[in-house]
């Protein structure tokens, strides 16, 4: 779905994007592991300084299962971050198992999939996801500062653009002197004016 794809420069702009416009409460929680690249921890880390918590599966014999996640989990999860692919042990999740699990407890999954998009299938929207982001520079071939951030429209609607600039759908309502969406379900929301045209095409 065009809509729900949004152009950014790379993996972990994507998954900042998701972590700082998602409308979070005190007491909510993340969902991580110890296995995660370092692009996959940080967004979600810096949650702590507005009282979300983050949880830290830790994997056995670098095994990530579905139901160590689970259990983790409880009624104030509001998403579990995963890579489709763990950078360092070529680990793959199973992404649709993981999204069921995700939707029985009213939270969302994020997926970094830098080490699967262009090599392994990933059709976030048959399994479920609720956002998937990659940077292009590895097995989808393009050069550095080019991702994608894919945005399921249950996630989209809730996310609140933390940075805010002109784009497809967004510009200025000169008459109430505030911002306004052209589309609040198109994932061009998250983008920021100019974006890196030649590296795109």
């Amino acid at each position: 779905e065009e809509n729900c794809i949004a152009l950014t420069k790379n993996t972990v702009e994507g998954l900042n994007i998701i972590a700082q416009a998602f409308p979070w409460q005190a007491g909510d929680n993340v969902i991580l592991n110890d296995q995660e690249h370092t692009s996959n921890l940080m967004p979600w880390l810096a949650l702590k300084e507005r009282g979300v918590d983050c949880r830290i599966v830790r994997a056995k014999n670098h095994i990530l299962t579905v139901e160590d996640i689970e259990a983790a989990m409880d009624e104030h999860t509001r998403m579990v971050a995963v890579s489709h692919v763990q950078s360092a042990t070529g680990f793959r999740c199973d992404l649709q198992k993981l999204a069921e699990l995700c939707h029985r407890n009213n939270a969302f999954l994020v997926v970094d999939a830098i080490q699967s998009l262009g090599i392994f299938p990933c059709d976030a929207k048959a399994w479920g996801v609720d956002a998937v982001s990659a940077g292009g520079h590895k097995y989808l071939l393009a050069v550095p500062g080019v991702g994608i951030l894919y945005t399921a429209p249950a996630l989209l609607k809730q996310l609140k653009p933390l940075y805010a600039g002109s784009s497809a759908v967004c510009s200025i309502d000169r008459e109430q002197w505030c911002n306004q969406y052209s589309d609040e379900t198109s994932a061009q929301k998250l983008e920021l004016s100019n974006l890196n045209y030649p590296g795109i095409y």
